[in-house]
């Protein structure tokens, strides 16, 4: 089915709606990275709590280059559910590489308390993004969550101490 007769065809069902993320699918698949946003977005104003196919906008997003909208689509789905960690990483991997530290250190901290223990990787990284926005209490608070997981890495003992002479 075109997008259309897909548009065409009536009001927007649960089956018309999954049809039209099949074909957003197909279209992104073969290279037409609009057509297939334009098709997603249309089911998203339907069906604003799929969490589904605000990623599915996202990847459409990424494919035309347009990071702001991925940005909002990502946004749109940790809405519907918060808890999806891998909407939430790239999210914070967008924020980052468009060099809103702020933000990007709030999801990365989001995603480093819901894991048990947290990843050292993570945790460096947001000890980095807290000594780039000079908030020391934040930055110590990792550090002190690093030292507890890998107590023999002395890097984390020596920023620590320079942290408490501050």
């Amino acid at each position: 089915m075109t997008p259309d007769a897909i548009e065409n065809s009536g009001p927007i069902t649960a089956a018309r709606a999954l049809e039209r993320l099949d074909e957003a699918r197909r279209l992104l698949a073969a290279g037409r990275a609009q057509a297939a946003a334009d098709l997603v977005r249309r089911v998203a104003e339907t069906y604003p709590e799929s969490y589904q196919t605000w990623v599915l906008l996202a990847d459409c997003q990424a494919a035309v280059g347009d990071a702001a909208a991925e940005i909002a689509a990502l946004e749109s789905a940790l809405d519907v559910s918060p808890a999806r960690g891998r909407a939430r990483r790239r999210l914070a991997r967008l924020l980052l590489d468009r060099g809103d530290l702020r933000a990007a250190a709030a999801h990365f901290q989001v995603l480093s308390d819901a894991e048990d223990p947290p990843s050292p990787k993570l945790l460096l990284l947001l000890t980095r993004l807290y000594e780039g926005l000079d908030e020391p209490e934040l930055e110590a608070a990792a550090w002190m969550r690093f030292v507890a997981i890998d107590p023999s890495r002395g890097r984390g003992h020596d920023r620590l101490a320079e942290l408490h002479l501050r």
